[in-house]
């Protein structure tokens, strides 16, 4: 599974919580992650939960790639080129060397492509650069300011589903029965929303 961890710390509160849901629930299956960033910050972001998920998990792996240049010219040179062998990942290992380069030739060997981004730049870019250039699924997990635009997508049949924000978070770990941050998060907001509403009612 190819994880783009396209969102700054600016937008980390609401995204965080849908990238811990989805990498653990990824590591508990053992299956194979590769991160990726085309923003500057995600590498960083996406290292610190994949390395959380893997000291639960110990034999979970993943290769994060880190931080893809080019804004669309560098989506679309990943799309129709893939990863060179010698781009290194964070730890300055090259990807030629990764047990994972023998399995994934190309995007098209990837059993799905999770987005994760809270800027409407960073989706149309996956969906205009990469989505015409690739066969293999793609889902997305946006802001919940963003789920117009990734349901306009979902409805096109370009992305195969979209998770919107905190609530989406809530909803995965609830499915996975791996209740944590999330769903705590969206509970005490609930609460909140109640009893500002009550007050209200009673003024």
């Amino acid at each position: 599974v190819l994880l783009a961890f396209d969102y700054s710390a600016g937008e980390a509160v609401e995204l965080d919580p849908a990238a811990r849901a989805i990498v653990n629930d990824l590591a508990a299956r053992r299956v194979n992650v590769i991160a990726l960033s085309s923003n500057p910050n995600g590498a960083t972001i996406a290292q610190n939960i994949l390395q959380r998920a893997q000291e639960s998990n110990p034999k979970f792996v993943f290769v994060n790639v880190g931080y893809i240049p080019g804004n669309e010219a560098g989506l679309r040179l990943l799309a129709s080129g893939w990863l060179p062998a010698s781009r290194q990942d964070v730890n300055g290992v090259a990807w030629g060397s990764s047990p994972l380069s023998d399995q994934v030739r190309g995007m098209d060997d990837l059993a799905v492509t999770v987005v994760l981004t809270g800027t409407e730049n960073n989706l149309k870019w996956w969906m205009e650069q990469v989505r015409p250039r690739v066969k293999s699924p793609m889902v997305a997990a946006t802001s919940a300011l963003l789920e117009p635009q990734a349901l306009n997508y979902f409805n096109a049949k370009q992305l195969q589903a979209s998770l919107r924000g905190l609530a989406g978070a809530a909803e995965l770990e609830l499915l996975t029965n791996t209740a944590g941050q999330a769903v705590k998060t969206v509970d005490a907001l609930s609460f909140v929303s109640l009893l500002l509403a009550g007050i209200i009612i009673a003024a």
